[in-house]
């Protein structure tokens, strides 16, 4: 089983709140969450294959992802 956990942070980050709960737009408000905060724009289908462990990610993305969950630029 996947450690469920940065997905929870990711949410919790994003909504404010850990309990993950899909809606229509929730891929894009992540994306946005995250061109706000690092400057970066990953794509709706990157989130949802990070969120949903379809495609091993690369480098650049993980670090991308990484640091908005870490605060970081």
């Amino acid at each position: 089983m996947p450690n469920e956990q940065p997905k929870k942070d990711l949410w919790k980050k994003v909504f404010c709140n850990e309990s993950i709960v899909k809606h229509n737009h929730y891929y894009r408000d992540i994306c946005y969450a995250i061109k706000e905060q690092t400057g970066f724009l990953l794509s709706k289908d990157t989130i949802r294959n990070l969120i949903e462990d379809r495609n091993k990610p690369s480098p650049r993305t993980l670090d991308i992802y990484a640091s908005f969950l870490l605060g970081g630029s």
